[in-house]
């Protein structure tokens, strides 16, 4: 059973445009592509595997149409790694001296170091 407004509010909308509908073919051509190719290739790749398979279009087009079915290629490169974990529960240095970091009362008197 569908609710009535639902039924009025696909009546006020319409069919579906050419254009729309075109749209929606070529994102579903290039997530099969996607997948096709193990879900690897960014937009520039992307953009080239459609042209090889026949469907000329443009660069941004590709990356838009990527965008929308949400494929995102492989990112190689620069990675972090973390090799500590803090521990919240692990006992802090004591603060000797209030945080009053712009107040010594004369020179010498805080001696501050830092570990990082």
């Amino acid at each position: 059973m569908i609710a009535p407004s639902t039924n009025y509010a696909a009546k006020k909308r319409g069919a579906v445009s050419a254009a729309a509908l075109e749209e929606a073919y070529a994102a579903n051509t290039v997530h099969r592509l996607y997948v096709a190719n193990r879900r690897l290739y960014g937009m520039r790749k992307m953009w080239h595997a459609m042209k090889r398979a026949g469907h000329e279009m443009g660069r941004d087009q590709v990356g838009r149409l990527m965008a929308i079915c949400g494929a995102v290629g492989v990112v190689r490169g620069r990675r972090r790694t973390v090799t500590t974990q803090s521990d919240d529960r692990a006992p802090r240095h004591p603060d000797l001296i209030d945080r009053q970091w712009d107040a010594p009362t004369r020179p010498d008197r805080w001696w501050v170091a830092d570990f990082t």
